[in-house]
């Protein structure tokens, strides 16, 4: 199948794009920046440089695609100080709609979007899925504009709510480490709040799954079979590089998101290879 990748260098395209590859597709790559288009034909893409902004330049990496994959982000990196997010909520409340229109005018009738499962608010230790709305408070919008652009946009779409990445190139357990080994680890408050985690390569397994398998209409958490509180996680960091443990602050901690993945295993056939954040962080 010939597959546009929107967001071809980013880490997720590091693990979709070489698996497409190897499973004999063929993949059209758009990236926002020439130096990055080495990179997107490292992984196996033909790239294209253009902007989700910018409509005329979705022409030519669509053409002839017969599905979009929109792994396009601009999350600031760990560490970054004074971090930035409103390009990547641009990206979410406009960019969907844009390519959605782009999608139309190619003639491509099918669109997986990657979305995000940490506004899944769960209360307390309980479980959230699928099946609850997101809250519709104000930095759930840009995320809710762009799952509703796929669900209005009449066409086969799917939509993917990665958990918290971890793994090679993420930058996070990489960051995690470094402050444990710094004695600089904290969390906020008693560290109680509950995440729900997702090993890059098992995310990048799961956009395959669901191109391949057909999983149209679906929303889909792709999370870890094991949430964990953040004292626990980080307690765990800590361990594993020989440091103190973690540091309460006087922050309030923020809500949890203890979230089910039983619904994308039924739909995907997928189940993490990397089950827990221990195994995850084992593997480096």
């Amino acid at each position: 199948m010939h597959i546009a990748v929107i967001g071809a260098s980013g880490v997720l395209a590091r693990n979709v794009v070489p698996r497409l590859i190897g499973r004999g597709h063929t993949v059209n790559g758009l990236v926002n920046r020439p130096e990055s288009a080495a990179r997107a034909q490292a992984f196996g893409a033909t790239p294209y440089v253009g902007d989700i902004f910018d409509p005329a330049t979705l022409e030519k990496p669509l053409a002839g695609c017969k599905a979009v994959l929109n792994l396009a982000t601009s999350v600031p990196r760990p560490g970054t100080p004074n971090p930035d997010y409103g390009r990547n909520a641009r990206m979410r409340r406009e960019g969907a709609a844009i390519l959605v229109a782009a999608c139309k005018a190619a003639g491509v009738k099918r669109l997986i979007q990657q979305s995000i499962a940490l506004y899944m608010v769960s209360e307390g230790d309980t479980f959230t899925d699928e099946s609850t709305p997101l809250p519709p408070i104000p930095p759930n919008q840009p995320v809710i504009a762009m799952e509703t652009a796929l669900r209005e946009s009449g066409l086969d779409f799917c939509i993917l709510r990665g958990g918290g990445f971890y793994g090679p190139d993420t930058g996070y357990d990489a960051e995690w480490r470094r402050l444990a080994r710094d004695g600089a680890l904290t969390h906020a408050g008693d560290g109680g709040n509950w995440v729900s985690l997702i090993h890059v390569a098992d995310m990048g397994a799961a956009v395959v799954a669901a191109l391949e398998r057909g999983a149209w209409g679906e929303t889909l958490a792709i999370v870890d079979d094991a949430p964990v509180t953040r004292r626990a996680l980080f307690e765990h960091v800590a361990a594993l590089e020989g440091a103190a443990a973690p540091r309460g602050t006087a922050e309030p901690r923020p809500a949890s998101f203890r979230v089910a993945n039983a619904r994308a295993r039924r739909a995907l056939g997928w189940a993490p290879f990397y089950p827990d954040y221990r195994t995850g962080l084992a593997a480096g």
